[in-house]
This record gives C-alpha cells, structure tokens and sequence, in this order.
C-alpha cells in the first residue's frame, strides 16, 4: 500500500466543487492492491476517504466471528465518515476487492471544514441521506426478493455501463455471502441464468445475453 501527498485529479472526476478544494488542500492518495485493508471494523476512525476508481468491500463481523460482506463501494464513493457523526471507530472494515486509487483527509480536518463551509456540510447530509437509502433498498432486497433477483440485480449493478461483460469482484462463496443465499441456491441459480441463455459465468466473469429478461428479473418479489 502507497500513501502520499501528490496532485489531486481534475475536477470533473469530484462529486463537488468543495470537495475537490479540501481533497486538494488536505489529501493524501494511497493506491491499493486487491485485498489490501484501508482500515478494520473497530480502528480508529482517523480519516474521511474518497474512492476515485477501482473497488472497496465494506465488513462487518457476525455473531459467530465471522466476517461478512455488507456492502460495495464504486469510484465516487466516501468512506470512513462515522467520525464526522460522533463515532471514535469505524463500524466496519474496508479492504480493496480491486487495485484502487483513494484519497483521504484527516477526520479533525474535514469536521472543521464542515464547520466553516455550508456548501460542504449540506454536500455531507445529502451523502448521508443518500446511504440511508440505500442501506434500506439493500434490506429490502433481501428481506422480499428472490435468489435470482438478487442475483440479477447484483450483475445489473456491475454492468451499470451497458457492457455485457462483467468481471465479478467476489468468490462465489463471498457472492452467496453478499447476496444472502446458500452457495448451493447461487449455483442452482447461475445455472438456470445459463440454460435460458440469459446469461453465462466462467471463474470470475459473467456475460450477459439477454440484459432484458435479467431487468425482468431482477423485479421478482418472493
């Protein structure tokens, strides 16, 4: 892992104006490798961190110790901002499921920020809002959909682009994981995709033939 001070990029690849200005004042850049640990669920929660491309996988420990992937986090995505609510640790860990570039900024620097800069802090609440909802589209999800929803879903959200080809960041095993399901259910699942020709999986890429019936799909309820 790299960390750094160096030139921030363009502005156009910023969510904001303000905060490209801070991330540019104050960032610093790590470049991850696939399966490196930004930080771990319990860690001080030291700094606020942009994600300008690749991939992050947010876990969470359960009951049994084991650890669980709750969510995915694509280029335009901030984490680590629980210090900025209030929060001394992170509530769960990140670690890169592909090379990714980060930049961060010391959390006591982007609270007094958001202090002095009403542009910034109501950038923040939208954010915030913006991840209680999807946090509650994620419960519903799992909570009234079916396994191939799911699964449709999650190879819709990759593909956001329109390319057929995707490359999934996960094991099956971490996929079923995510996706709430029994790997068993998540094999019977991909092969069905595969007979009707709606999609095809090979190691760690799938295709997508038929994007409209997967649309179809992915509305399945329980």
């Amino acid at each position: 892992m790299v960390s750094l001070r160096m030139e921030i990029p363009e502005r156009d690849s910023w969510p904001s104006e303000c905060c490209h200005k801070i991330f540019s004042l104050h960032g610093r850049w790590q470049k991850l490798s696939k399966g490196d640990v930004l930080f771990n669920e319990g860690d001080a929660s030291s700094a606020v961190y942009f994600l300008h491309d690749g991939m992050l996988g947010l876990r969470k420990t359960d009951r049994n110790g084991r650890s669980v992937l709750v969510r995915l986090m694509y280029p335009g995505a901030f984490v680590g901002q629980v210090g900025c609510e209030g929060r001394d640790a992170h509530l769960v860990g990140a670690e890169a499921l592909a090379v990714s570039n980060v930049y961060s900024v010391p959390t006591a620097t982007f609270r007094g920020e958001l202090n002095r800069s009403p542009g910034l802090r109501e950038w923040f609440l939208g954010e915030v809002a913006a991840e209680l909802y999807e946090a509650e589209t994620r419960i519903v999800q799992l909570a009234g959909y079916t396994a191939k929803a799911r699964l449709a879903l999650f190879l819709l959200e990759l593909s956001d682009g329109g390319a057929p080809a995707v490359r999934l960041p996960l094991r099956r095993h971490e996929l079923a994981d995510y996706l709430g399901i029994r790997a068993e259910t998540l094999a019977r699942v991909t092969r069905r995709l595969e007979e009707t020709g709606i999609a095809s999986f090979k190691g760690q890429e799938a295709v997508i033939h038929d994007r409209q019936a997967l649309e179809a799909l992915s509305a399945a309820a329980e």
